[in-house]
């Protein structure tokens, strides 16, 4: 398949790839940032990477006209990532697509090739709406989609029930109740360890406020955590084999926001493999948010699980 130009930006190229980018694919796939947000793919030869390009590059090209594009540096033609779009049986809509090598994070390089995309998925291919998936422990990702106008729909379901991702929408504005709704639905995904890709319980650091306070409500007895006394040990039951298979999410919830403050009501889920029994446990939990310089974070958790 040749190289051929996509769209040209003031510091980047996008070119559709072609057997020739066989290293650059094993490169950018065993890349820290693929490896911990998408997943390792076991493509560490040339005849793994060209039935990679074969079954998930250029069957987008043929299937529906477009697909990943390589993103290279106008200066020197140098391969940094990937970005384009992509149509899965399990999304409603077009979905953007985009992986970079580490050292070309944070240069904006990704917001360049990602609004050369939503271009051409608007002006070439008609598309009204463009979805997006990420991991919940991603930031750099999620950032990089609200700047380029997503906003956080949902928490869903992907690749057979076995991990969460979270989805966003270039149709969606991205205000309070969408900026609540995202902290919250990352803070549920910090637990999980499927698939060997958790769990992220650091990211509280990010959510919380320094001195959020954490409370566990059990048999008449109420815990009170910082962040320090609460991590570590769950931390350490996550990692260590006692509670594998973990999940948590949320199954209703009422919000309310009244200027700089908002408290959320959660009804859960959570199931797992603790000590080897499977078990599955609800829930209620009352998440406190403050908005400080323009940003939510959470000031307080509550919980108290159903009696059983």
């Amino acid at each position: 398949m040749p190289d051929t130009l996509i769209v040209q930006t003031e510091r980047i190229s996008l070119r559709k790839f072609s057997d020739e980018d066989a290293p650059f694919i094993i490169q950018l796939l065993n890349s820290k940032g693929w490896l911990d947000f998408i997943g390792n793919r076991n493509v560490n030869t040339t005849e793994d990477a060209l039935n990679y390009l074969n079954k998930s590059i250029y069957s987008g090209y043929n299937d529906n006209g477009f697909g990943l594009w390589k993103v290279t540096l106008n200066d020197g033609g140098v391969p940094i990532g990937m970005c384009g779009l992509l149509k899965r049986a399990d999304l409603p809509a077009s979905d953007i697509g985009f992986a970079f090598l580490p050292e070309y994070i944070g240069k904006g390089f990704g917001q360049e090739a990602s609004k050369a995309v939503l271009q051409i998925a608007s002006e070439k291919f008609k598309l009204d709406e463009i979805l997006a998936i990420t991991d919940p422990a991603n930031t750099k990702s999620i950032e990089l989609l609200i700047k380029s106008g997503f906003g956080f729909n949902k928490s869903v379901p992907m690749h057979e029930g076995k991990e969460t991702l979270l989805l966003f929408s270039n149709r969606i504005s991205h205000d309070d109740e969408a900026k609540i709704n995202l902290i919250t639905s990352r803070f549920y995904a910090v637990f999980d360890n499927r698939n060997n890709k958790g769990p992220h319980l650091d990211l509280l650091r990010e959510l919380c406020y320094e001195y959020v306070s954490i409370f566990k409500y059990a048999f008449n007895t109420t815990e009170c955590f910082s962040l320090d006394s609460f991590i570590p040990p769950r931390k350490k039951i996550l990692t260590d084999g006692t509670l594998s298979d973990f999940t948590e999410k949320e199954l209703t919830s009422h919000l309310q926001i009244e200027n700089n403050l908002a408290v959320r009501t959660s009804q859960y889920i959570k199931s797992g493999i603790l000590n080897g029994r499977n078990f599955e446990t609800k829930g209620t939990k009352f998440l406190n948010f403050v908005r400080a310089n323009s940003q939510w974070k959470l000031v307080s958790i509550l919980w108290e699980d159903d009696e059983q």
